[in-house]
């Protein structure tokens, strides 16, 4: 490849960086290649700037509209917002797109703040069931469940398998539970589970009564977890 004269790879720095040409006129004031301009350019680390076109879309006079509707009403739906502009004007005909800009449009809502729990030792257990698809017994296919309680504090877990979650099965796994961990956690919280609640209103629940006499028999706490607060089970 050619060597640049030092004399032109001076005058296309300066007209670049300093005057601000493009790299198409200094090639032609210079009476140099254009592919010379760039690759002097990038060997001195002033590499042109790729310029960027933004384009005006046909939602530009309706976002302030929207804004305005979605300040009042942050849940309303895309598809309504689309009716709405159409009404104003809005020459578009993919509400597809529009969804999009409308995504982007609405406010984020800020996540609710909570503190983690520290749980002392003993002081709460986790129980719920896991699903594990079906498994062949004999000649029939029967649901395979997973029995699941995890020491809040330690993360030891127990697990046993049942074909079902009946009642029976759900003590039966707390009390192997208790025999595994040697002892009995002061609370055990549940995501609630039918076996565990029979009724809620808010914060009042109603238990069921085989699970109360269980509890009242080996001296823990039901508790039931609020919907959409991971931080109430603890370190993880």
């Amino acid at each position: 490849m050619k060597k640049v004269d030092a004399q032109i790879e001076h005058d296309i720095i300066r007209l670049h960086l300093v005057d601000g040409w493009p790299v198409g006129t200094i090639a032609t004031q210079l009476r140099v290649h254009c592919d010379v301009v760039k690759r002097v350019l990038r060997q001195r680390g002033a590499a042109p700037a790729r310029l960027t076109v933004i384009r005006p879309q046909m939602i530009d006079p309706y976002i302030a509209v929207i804004r305005q509707q979605l300040e009042k009403y942050p849940d309303l739906h895309a598809s309504r917002l689309y009716q709405m502009m159409c009404e104003r004007g809005y020459p578009g005909r993919s509400d597809g797109h529009f969804r999009r800009m409308i995504a982007q449009l609405r406010p984020r809502k800020v996540p609710e703040p909570f503190a983690r729990l520290d749980m002392l030792p003993g002081e709460q257990g986790q129980m719920d069931w896991a699903h594990f698809g079906k498994v062949q017994v004999g000649r029939a296919t029967r649901p395979l469940y997973a029995h699941l309680i995890t020491l809040s504090w330690s993360r030891m877990i127990f697990l046993k398998f049942f074909y079902n979650m009946e009642m029976s099965n759900f003590l039966r796994g707390h009390v192997d539970a208790f025999d595994f961990f040697g002892g009995v956690p002061r609370k055990i919280l549940y995501d609630n589970l039918k076996s565990a609640c029979i009724e809620r209103h808010g914060r009042a629940a109603r238990f069921n009564e085989d699970l109360l006499q269980a509890a009242s028999h080996y001296g823990f706490e039901p508790v039931l977890a609020n919907p959409r607060r991971g931080n109430e089970k603890g370190p993880s």
